[in-house]
């Protein structure tokens, strides 16, 4: 995993900072907005993390090479002449096509800040595949308040992966999402406090609601806030049950001796867990999907279930066979294949469905080439050719028959094999 290390004394005093992307496949791009108290106003932080899988590189040289542009608008809800706007462009290069598609999990970290008035904002970005103009976009409602006008506030809440505490500092790993569908082992909830009065032992509590306000976890630990500012964190446990993608935590602080309420804070989290949701959402496509992986017997058996559930556990049955590590939470292969399928999908779509195309295929079957290489062979044809090469110097090569990137395979004429986990 890419990590990329800074240093911000704004945000943690003397405390070093990692930005982190878990599973690039799960989102087109990570975004996050946290607001602070800053000096004399409010600090709006901004996270971006730009992973290499969902830009389009090209050959330059030696490298392959991309460019983006992010834009982040700012946008207070109630006065439009407050809006802000900043444009962040950056150009990535890789050494080899499987690094450019994403393959050692590099990722292009941004980050900003903004101070602002108190109001409500929308904070909107937008991401700019400067090769072929797709665009992407993620966008958060944050609520600024006046710091200064209360003894006892909160920051807001940022969702971490990953704390280490050593002698006062913390070491941390932010991530940058809001959808926690992922993090098996749990996760923490870092926030500030800012505290005009004395040093005092403080009930932190903390809430899991779904969009009901149903509470589903709560935990309630005493820690101490001191003067001024304290930097806090409470670990949230893994097993919890969500009931829906749209969730909220909520944590509040009360005194020691009673729960009257004296600070909170709140956002949204969503538990949306990328390749379960695929496979939920939309069954029949996903047992579609094991055309690579699994016989047509094996495919028609799935289908053969009387209902949804029975062929979702024969799906599950599948899986579980090809598991590389049987006991654990994590099935790598299960993942590996609709990573590459939805891979295939978004960058391969062309005469129809990504993953159908010649090239989606050999993609899912073989994953990311070693190297690839475009040509007009105008000795012949003068058609577009791209030649995929991978270990053992196995090669496909494929021809763009329209002239409109329409690949088809030239050479073998067919795939054999089926995907295997390695």
């Amino acid at each position: 995993m890419n990590r990329l290390l800074f240093f911000t004394l704004s945000i943690l005093v003397a405390s070093s900072l990692y930005l982190q992307a878990y599973s690039s496949e799960e989102e087109d791009f990570f975004f996050d907005a946290i607001v602070f108290k800053g000096e004399d106003s409010a600090r709006l932080d901004i996270f971006l993390a730009i992973p290499n899988q969902r830009l389009t590189f090209v050959t330059a040289g030696e490298l392959y090479t991309a460019g983006f542009e992010v834009v982040v608008t700012i946008s207070n809800v109630n006065d439009a002449t407050k809006n802000i706007s900043r444009k962040y462009s950056r150009k990535v290069s890789a050494k080899t096509y499987s690094e450019a598609s994403g393959g050692n999990g590099e990722f292009t970290n941004i980050t900003a800040s903004e101070h602002l008035p108190v109001g409500t904002y929308k904070v909107r970005a937008v991401l700019n595949d400067l090769a072929n103009s797709r665009e992407y976009e993620k966008s958060r409602q944050i609520s600024v308040i006046d710091f200064a006008q209360f003894p006892l506030v909160m920051s807001s809440i940022m969702l971490v992966s990953e704390i280490d505490e050593y002698e006062g500092n913390y070491t941390i790993t932010p991530f940058i999402s809001d959808n926690i569908g992922n993090l098996s082992e749990g996760y923490f909830c870092f926030f500030e406090v800012y505290n005009d009065g004395e040093s005092r032992n403080m009930n932190i509590v903390t809430e899991i609601m779904d969009k009901e306000s149903k509470v589903l976890y709560s935990d309630t630990v005493m820690k101490v806030v001191d003067s001024e500012r304290t930097q806090l964190y409470v670990k949230i446990p893994a097993g919890i049950v969500y009931g829906s993608n749209e969730n909220s935590i909520r944590i509040y602080l009360t005194a020691e001796d009673n729960y009257q309420i004296l600070a909170a804070a709140s956002r949204s989290i969503r538990c949306n867990s990328f390749l379960y949701n695929r496979i939920a959402s939309n069954l029949p496509l996903a047992i579609r999907q094991l055309r690579y992986v699994a016989t047509q017997s094996a495919i028609d058996s799935i289908n053969a279930g009387v209902n949804e559930a029975e062929r979702l556990s024969l799906f599950e049955r599948f899986w579980n066979k090809l598991d590389p590590t049987p006991g654990t939470i994590r099935n790598e292969a299960m993942e590996e294949y609709f990573a590459r399928i939805d891979y295939a999908e978004k960058s391969f779509k062309a005469y129809t469905e990504g993953w159908l195309t010649d090239k989606g295929e050999v993609y899912v079957v073989f994953g990311p080439p070693m190297n690839i290489e475009r040509t007009n062979r105008s000795f012949a044809d003068n058609r577009t050719y791209e030649q995929w090469t991978y270990s053992s110097n196995r090669q496909f090569i494929f021809v763009d028959v329209s002239g409109f990137g329409d690949f088809r395979l030239y050479s073998p004429s067919v795939v054999t094999d089926k995907y295997e986990y390695k």
